[in-house]
């Protein structure tokens, strides 16, 4: 995923992180989402912001039932 963001492949770090377990996954879903922002590419940033709205509290609740 950090390969991918580094050349700015920013839908196949998204798609690669979207398939980690969701703890794992959140913070890359944020990365790539800074990353969209920082080159202008509105519509990756949206994605990214949509799926974290959608899975923030599963994530958070996930973490904390593994505590």
């Amino acid at each position: 995923i950090k390969a991918y963001l580094q050349c700015s492949k920013l839908r196949a770090a998204y798609l690669l992180a979207v398939k980690l377990d969701l703890v794992k996954a959140a913070p890359f879903v944020q990365d790539v989402m800074r990353a969209a922002e920082s080159s202008g590419d509105s519509v990756m940033h949206d994605i990214c912001r949509q799926w974290l709205s959608e899975h923030q509290d599963r994530s958070s609740r996930q973490r904390q039932s593994n505590n």
